[in-house]
């Protein structure tokens, strides 16, 4: 969605995360799981957990 919320969430729910926490392997995009929880959200706070991976994934060396 084009919610402008969306990437101020993500900012904030990232910033509440430990630097060095783990994250699994592979691409996000192509979870069957990730599939099925976004599926159980609103669009927008899906759009908020995917956004959080992503930034969590950019942040990583």
């Amino acid at each position: 969605p084009d919610d402008p919320r969306v990437e101020e969430t993500a900012d904030e729910l990232v910033a509440l995360l430990p630097a060095d926490l783990p994250l699994a392997p592979g691409d996000p995009a192509d979870n069957a799981f990730l599939d099925a929880l976004y599926a159980d959200f609103a669009p927008a706070q899906a759009a908020v957990l995917r956004r959080v991976i992503s930034l969590l994934k950019e942040r990583k060396p």
